[in-house]
């Protein structure tokens, strides 16, 4: 009898915390989220579903069938008003999810992933800023990037001038970390995001 609110509720917990839940049970709650996509709930609510398929694709399950139900509702490619900038920045990171990870389901492409993609000084954090003065502070081919359009969380790349390869380093802190400082749920999306465009990755633990 839960409403999809609760639902969602209760998902984008688990998917800050980074559980690692069985598929099948995922699919369980992305069918009774579809189930609910016919009442009037979803009419009056389309904000709930679009942050439960986003909680799902964080906790690494594609729900297919709900994405396809949102992508073809006109107001999951609308913008509101300012004060929906919040909950429309979670519809267009699931659509760079989307379109990373199952680019079939859309039919045109952004370029929500660049590897060289400079980052907006407002995500450049100090413990960032910290890692690239104590490592990186005279290699001139090391920058704050944010390869990853509307996931808000900046990196460093470097990039090798003898063979041209490049490592992303991502800084794990109390922002992007859980208290056993693993990483939280969006970090562990990014990671994942990272490693699926054949980027090499490694972690930097920041006190």
């Amino acid at each position: 009898e839960a409403r999809t609110k609760d639902i969602q509720k209760m998902i984008h917990s688990c998917a800050l915390l980074n559980l690692k839940i069985d598929s099948k049970d995922l699919s369980k709650i992305e069918d009774m989220v579809v189930a609910r996509t016919t009442s009037p709930e979803y009419s009056s609510f389309f904000d709930h579903y679009v942050n439960s398929a986003l909680s799902l694709w964080i906790l690494d399950y594609k729900c297919i069938k709900l994405s396809k139900i949102l992508l073809s509702d006109q107001r999951f490619c609308s913008s509101g008003m300012k004060s929906r900038i919040k909950l429309d920045s979670r519809m267009k990171l699931l659509q760079t999810c989307i379109e990373i990870e199952s680019p079939e389901l859309l039919l045109n492409y952004s370029s929500s992933f660049d590897e060289t993609r400079r980052s907006p000084g407002y995500l450049i954090k100090t413990s960032l800023e910290r890692v690239m003065t104590q490592r990186f502070k005279n290699h001139r081919n090391a920058s704050f990037v944010q390869p990853i359009l509307n996931l808000n969380i900046a990196g460093i790349l470097v990039m090798n001038e003898r063979d041209g390869s490049r490592v992303h380093y991502e800084v794990l802190d109390d922002l992007t970390s859980l208290s056993d400082q693993s990483p939280n749920g969006l970090m562990q999306l990014k990671l994942r995001l990272l490693r699926s465009k054949m980027c090499t990755v490694e972690l930097v633990k920041v006190d």
